[in-house]
């Protein structure tokens, strides 16, 4: 048995998206998602892709989050810019 070998940051998250979505459209629309994210967020971290996302949709009104989300997107978008 062979020695495992670590994941880059936020690839666990990539890949549990990934293995969750319904068809190769949606992994294509996800993958593509991901590939721009890196250029505009400047990170390759997809779960610091995802979370920006997240707060640019929150900050331009498309969504309304509770107020214990707007916390640990705050803190999550801290520990993933470190």
């Amino acid at each position: 048995m062979g020695v495992l070998e670590p994941l880059e940051p936020g690839e666990y998250f990539r890949r549990t998206v990934l293995s969750a979505l319904p068809d190769i459209e949606a992994m294509e629309l996800v993958k593509r998602f991901f590939a721009v994210g890196r250029v505009l967020v400047g990170t390759s971290n997809p779960l610091g892709i995802f979370l920006a996302g997240c707060v640019s949709a929150w900050l331009s009104g498309k969504c309304m989050p509770h107020a214990g989300q707007i916390a640990l997107l705050r803190r999550s978008a801290t520990v993933v810019a470190h």
